[in-house]
């Protein structure tokens, strides 16, 4: 079973006769509808948890692992950053 998709794109020097070949990987989308509806909920914590879980079954390959792990650093970044009230002055 592939699991990604790879684009070619070749580039033709007309000087040289030299064509440079460029591959792009890209890891497919893996789907879990526990995470996903985490994360329509914007409970971010509990989806990166969740992709994390998923990360360790067995069946998924190294790039469906790194698509994963993408998308749980997503889902950390989603999360807003606390706000702290302002110290409150006591100094007389």
């Amino acid at each position: 079973m592939d699991c990604s998709v790879t684009i070619i794109v070749e580039f033709y020097f007309e000087f040289t006769g030299f064509i440079l070949s460029l591959h792009i990987h890209y890891p497919v989308q893996v789907q879990d509808p526990v995470a996903q509806k985490l994360e329509e909920a914007g409970f971010w914590r509990r989806a990166a948890t969740r992709w994390l879980t998923v990360m360790g079954d067995v069946e998924y390959t190294e790039a469906q692992r790194e698509w994963l792990r993408q998308r749980r650093e997503y889902c950390l970044m989603q999360i807003p950053q606390l706000v702290l009230p302002e110290k409150l002055d006591v100094s007389e």
